[in-house]
């Protein structure tokens, strides 16, 4: 029973009690990186490739948490 509530209430936002969106979930940090590291990580990329990489990771990483409190201050 405990196993049951704590998968729930780690995927419902604790002020709201709205559920996460999966790749907004700390638990789908790293499953969602893996293809932008592999990008990064070509050797001799372009400007464009470059650019592009740089973009998707800001683009990912770069947006809040979605289940971190907001106290507002």
């Amino acid at each position: 029973m405990l196993l049951r509530t704590t998968v729930v209430d780690s995927s419902l936002h604790p002020d709201t009690g709205l559920p996460v969106p999966l790749p907004f979930r700390m638990s789908a940090f790293v499953p969602t990186n893996i293809l932008i590291i592999g990008g990064m990580l070509m050797p001799n990329p372009s400007l464009k490739g470059v650019i592009f990489w740089q973009w998707a990771n800001q683009s990912l990483n770069g947006q809040p948490a979605s289940n971190e409190t907001w106290s507002g201050c």
